[in-house]
């Protein structure tokens, strides 16, 4: 086939150069991205816990930048963010942090008034949207409920 072996050793060295270089250069990105991916997270981390934000925790997933935790109020929350963004760019900065809530909210008193006056009836009140479609009492079906009903009420008048 190769009528020279020179020719056929100098294709054959070139060949496994090609592939050595491409093994090489592939354990090298990896090793690249592994290191800035440990060094960008450890030189946050550090800089949030050098300014007491112990409650932050940092994470990295190749060049973007998750910061996750309950920030105590949303001062600490935003500051957190900016102390990051010192460090790191903001298009790869994600902020999964979360506040803390110290008191529950109340849910409204849902109560609905029916007022009769000269041009009808009138309802004034809150009504929960969620309790209504479940005990499939609608809006309208109410409101022509109550036209019929003033019709009937006029009547003794």
């Amino acid at each position: 086939m190769f009528a020279d072996r020179t020719k056929f050793y100098s294709l054959l060295l070139t060949a496994l150069a090609f592939g050595l270089a491409g093994v090489f250069s592939t354990f090298v990105a990896i090793f690249s991205v592994s290191f800035l991916e440990t060094r960008m997270s450890a030189e946050v981390g550090e800089l949030l816990y050098k300014q007491n934000m112990t409650w932050v925790t940092v994470e990295s997933d190749g060049m973007i930048i998750r910061l996750k935790g309950i920030a105590p109020n949303e001062v600490e929350r935003f500051r957190a963010i900016n102390q990051a963004g010192r460090l790191v760019g903001a298009e790869r900065l994600r902020n999964k942090l979360k506040l803390r809530t110290k008191k529950k909210l109340e849910s409204p008193h849902f109560s609905v008034a029916m007022l009769r006056n000269d041009d009808g009836i009138s309802l004034i009140g809150l009504i929960d949207d969620h309790a209504a479609i479940q005990q499939n009492i609608g809006i309208r079906s109410l409101a022509s409920c109550l036209v019929h009903c003033d019709e009937n009420l006029s009547a003794f008048d």
